[in-house]
């Protein structure tokens, strides 16, 4: 393995304060005091070479703290899943965790409350973003009878959509054959022929439409997978 492994951003927290301080001096309590246990509890909760970077600008203080990582070794610091779809679950709680984390800690560095505090986001990151893929698959695979046919294709084309920009956006070769063969495989089991909705007369007209998305689904997923480790590893 080569020494410089790309990561993807497990998570992030954006902090926006109004503070009276020096800025100089408000950065430096952050990084003195609230640094180093966010990255200790980044440690704990994903896996212990999660890398933290931090950024700053002023206006008063506008902070983000960033967990780097790959999806592969923090899923492998999950205890206990039965499978992907459990184990991006349980990752996406700890993500979350760590960034809820960061923004405390953050405003707690600064002694910001109240009408001090502009605005703050908590961000999960890749994880976030497959966790919303999963649970849109899973919401396809039961084959609603409240979904018309049009519908449930016209959802599989966002799936697509959001898959593949999915995949643009992981930066580990190994995380894009992981999260690639876990998806191709949850898809699969989307039903090939969709049960028209109670209220759908016209859902028969569609099954030809829906079935050819699914087909492009699954088709651009691996295109996608092997243009995207290509780019990785060239």
């Amino acid at each position: 393995m080569a020494d410089y492994i790309r990561t993807n951003i497990l998570c992030q927290a954006y902090v926006h304060t109004d503070v009276d301080e020096d800025f100089d001096k408000a950065v430096s309590r952050i990084r003195e005091t609230a640094l180093p246990l966010i990255s200790t509890r980044a440690k704990f909760f994903l896996y212990e070479e999660a890398e933290l970077t931090f950024d700053s600008e002023p206006g008063s203080v506008k902070s983000r703290v960033t967990i780097m990582g790959t999806i592969l070794l923090a899923l492998q610091g999950v205890c206990q899943y039965k499978d992907f779809r459990e184990g991006i679950s349980l990752l996406y709680d700890d993500v979350r965790r760590v960034a809820e984390v960061a923004s405390t800690e953050t405003l707690f560095a600064l002694r910001s409350r109240g009408q001090e505090v502009k605005r703050i986001e908590i961000r999960t990151g890749i994880v976030g973003q497959l966790q919303r893929i999963i649970k849109a698959i899973d919401a396809a695979q039961a084959d609603s009878l409240d979904r018309g046919v049009k519908g449930k294709a016209d959802d599989l084309s966002e799936i697509r959509d959001e898959v593949l920009r999915l995949i643009d956006n992981i930066n580990n070769a190994e995380d894009v054959e992981l999260v690639a063969d876990e998806l191709y495989l949850l898809i699969k089991k989307i039903p090939n022929h969709p049960t028209p909705g109670r209220r759908d007369p016209h859902g028969a007209e569609f099954i030809a439409l829906y079935q050819e998305r699914r087909k492009s689904l699954l088709s651009s997923l691996r295109t996608a997978k092997a243009k995207r480790i290509s780019a990785l590893l060239t």
